[in-house]
This record gives structure tokens, C-alpha cells and sequence, in this order.
């Protein structure tokens, strides 16, 4: 259909066929039509000829609004053609029988096929996805197979089958005050994310300030689907792994809001604090019993601490808001505030209000750098107190984007 793909009422423009096109209009929905819509991009079975079959590839997150390059890879060096496969349906047929050994058909209820860009071992087609939220939650199967006389007596390769799930890719809202802003699905800030276990040693800031955080003792692992499909950073594959951003006033004052989207925590996930000391730190906390937690640190063993009833297990949410007084901390997960008491340790004094600090993630700023353990995906730092309001849109951004089920009931811009 000239370049087009048509299944039902969804529409895909191929790139390469003509420009891609994207309606721009502004829109607001209900919180709660949107949760569970991440885009994803899930691989299964396998492909022929062994041992290293073509499998497919796709170095972003679908959403609507996007234009996302499909990649083939592990080609066999004589492909002459690729092709991209894409169905409705997920099958399971042998080919064997009709001279492709060991290979089997995955997609079914073939819409059309798209002939890829060839540079071996890898070929490439981009699909884009109208800026149109009925587009959300729209699936596709995907298979390539390649025309290569040495892989069977057919003459075709295939690859593994991909299920490529249309998802929301708002911008984070736009709230004065944000410091730092990290985003999993955008590491490196070039909008093309590390192969999947790959060693972060670099986080790049999306708030603008230029706040990186770079390689602690060790480096993390990238994860493609690290939180409910969505690309994350992994802080568990050893006791080491963190990353801190550098020293600067922007972290200094007394007063913060935290956003945290992660999964599995198990100890120290967040620390603002000058490097070293655990001397006026902000601390994002996961213990035994109901783990997340929020701490206000003034010096070692005088702290005041805010447990959440809710014990945490999967992906979650958390908000802490941070003020001078001692016990001027909040702890809300998944839009739900703690309803426990404060737990303080020692003599806690008021927060100064001038202490240039840097982010800690994965690890606290303290001498013996305590590291904490679980999946990361988004950092979000404002340098004051947000409003109710504030704090709820930028909650309910995050619900929708990752998947959450929760309390936050604001409008989506």
C-alpha cells in the first residue's frame, strides 16, 4: 500500500518509503487510561542457520511520536537480501520440510514486508509511529529472513520473532527547579541506548544543568528491560557499582523534592551529600521490613527517618520532600504517603541551608560508600520544596510512563 502498513484501524509509515509523518496536537487524558502502556520490545525463539542465527534489534523504546530503526544482526556474510516480516499473529511452523533446516516460521497473518538496508552482518529498516495516543497499545509481530544460499537448501535465513508493542513517550512536565534528570532510556543523551549488560560508566543529565554522573568505584549494567520493559540500571552486580555526579551548589540547599523510579531495592539506592561524610545528606533507603525509606542526615548517628508501610517488591515510585527542619521529610510511594511515625536517632540539627553536595546513585556519599543494590531507571532532583499540584504531575508522568499502578490522579499534558 505504498509504503504504508494497515492492520484494523492502525496505520505505520515506513521512513525509508516516504517521510515520516507526525501529527502534532496536544492532549489530556485520565492517568488511569494510560497505565500499563509502555512500549516494549520483546524477542523470542530462534532463528537459522546456527550456531549465531540473526536475531532482531531495537535500540529504543516504541512510542507513539517516534521513529524506531529496526535492526537484523548476525547476517551470514553472502545475505543478498533482508527482508522485515510484519504479522499479526505469533506461529510456530518447521521449515525443514521445505529445505530450510532448522529453521521455523514465528509470524503469521503477514501484513506486508519491508526490504532493510543491508550492511552485513546487520540490515536496518526504521518504522515511525504517528504522534496519535489511539496508536497506544497497538502490536505488531516482526521476523527477517535474508536470501543467503549458504544457510540451507532454500537459500533463506531466519531470524528470531519480535513482538514490538506501541507505547507513551511524553517529556518529563516541565516544574522550575529541576537540578538533574536521569533517564534510563536515554544513557548516553544520543538517543541510542548501550547493548543490554553492557557497563554504564556515564549518565547523562536531561535537566540541562550538565549535572553527568560518571563511573563511582565501579560501573553498573545496563538493562534493556530493567523496569516493567523499560531500559534501567542495575546496581546489583556487585558491591561496588554506583554513579556520582560532580560537587555543585545546585544540591546545596536545604530544601529538595526526589523522584525515584526503580525496582527491587535492596539498600542505599539515592544519597545527595558532599563526597566523604554523611554530614547534611539526603537519603533515599531501602531496609528490612517496610524498606523504602526516606533519611534525613545531619551527622553520623544523628538522623531523623521516615519508614512507609508499604513494603516494596517490583517496580515502584517514590517521592521524598526534603526541608530544613528535622523532621521536614516526606516519603510517598506510588502516590501513597507514609502514615508511619518518625523514627530519630541521636540529636538531628536543621538542615544548612548552603552545603555544596553531589548525587550519589546506587551508593551513599559516606567514607565507607555503603552501596545499595537494585534496578534504576529514572532520577528526577528539584532544589525546592514542589507544590501538592507540582509533585502529582510529575508523579502521574512517571505512573503512565512506567506502568504503575497508583494514588497520583493528575492530568497528563
Amino acid at each position: 500500500m505504498n509504503g504504508m502498513i494497515a492492520r484494523s484501524d492502525w496505520w505505520f509509515r515506513v521512513a525509508d518509503l516516504m517521510p515520516a509523518f507526525a501529527l502534532c496536537a496536544s492532549f489530556a487524558l485520565p492517568v488511569g487510561g494510560l497505565v500499563g502502556q509502555s512500549g516494549t520490545f520483546v524477542t523470542t525463539g530462534t532463528g537459522c542457520p546456527g550456531p549465531t542465527p540473526p536475531t532482531l534489534d531495537l535500540l529504543t523504546v516504541p512510542a507513539i511520536g517516534s521513529t524506531h530503526t529496526v535492526l537484523v544482526e548476525s547476517l551470514p556474510n553472502d545475505t543478498l537480501l533482508a527482508i522485515l516480516g510484519v504479522g499479526g499473529l505469533q506461529v510456530s511452523i518447521p521449515l525443514s520440510g521445505i529445505g530450510a533446516t532448522g529453521c521455523v516460521q514465528l509470524v503469521d497473518s503477514l501484513i506486508t514486508t519491508l526490504t532493510m538496508s543491508i550492511a552485513l552482518p546487520v540490515a536496518s529498516v526504521p518504522i515511525a509511529v504517528p504522534n496519535q495516543t489511539v496508536f497506544i497499545g497497538t502490536v505488531i509481530e516482526l521476523q527477517a529472513f535474508g536470501l543467503s544460499m549458504s544457510s540451507n537448501p532454500l537459500g533463506l535465513a531466519f531470524s528470531d520473532r519480535a513482538t514490538f508493542s506501541v507505547g507513551w513517550n511524553r517529556s518529563l512536565p516541565v516544574v522550575p527547579g529541576l537540578v538533574l534528570h536521569l533517564d534510563a532510556s536515554d544513557v548516553g543523551g544520543t538517543g541510542v541506548n548501550s547493548a543490554d549488560g553492557e557497563p554504564v560508566t556515564f549518565w547523562s543529565d536531561r535537566s540541562g544543568n550538565g549535572h553527568h554522573a560518571s563511573q563511582g568505584q565501579s560501573a553498573p549494567i545496563f538493562r534493556r528491560s530493567g523496569v516493567n520493559g523499560r531500559p534501567a540500571i542495575d546496581f546489583g552486580q556487585s558491591p561496588t557499582d554506583s554513579l556520582v555526579t560532580a560537587v555543585s551548589n545546585d544540591f546545596g540547599g536545604a530544601s529538595a523534592t526526589v523522584f525515584l523510579v526503580a525496582a527491587d531495592p535492596v539498600t542505599a539506592l539515592v544519597s545527595i551529600a558532599p563526597p566523604g561524610t554523611v554530614n547534611h545528606e539526603l537519603l533515599l533507603f531501602a531496609r528490612s521490613g517496610p524498606n523504602a525509606r526516606s533519611l534525613h542526615h545531619s551527622s553520623p548517628f544523628q538522623y531523623s527517618e521516615l519508614p512507609h508501610q508499604q513494603n516494596v517488591a517490583g517496580a515502584f515510585i517514590q517521592e521524598a520532600v526534603f526541608g530544613q527542619a528535622v523532621t521536614d521529610v516526606s516519603n510517598v510511594i506510588n502516590g501513597v504517603a507514609s502514615t508511619r511515625a518518625f523514627a530519630v536517632t541521636g540529636s538531628p540539627i536543621a538542615f544548612p541551608a548552603s552545603v555544596a553536595r553531589a548525587v550519589h546513585v546506587g551508593r551513599r556519599g559516606d567514607s565507607v560508600y555503603e552501596n545499595g543494590s537494585g534496578r534504576i531507571a529514572e532520577l528526577i532532583v528539584f532544589n525546592r520544596q514542589l507544590t501538592a499540584g507540582e509533585r502529582d504531575l510529575i508523579g502521574s508522568y512517571l505512573q503512565v510512563k512506567y506502568g504503575i499502578s497508583g494514588a497520583y490522579s493528575g492530568i497528563v499534558p
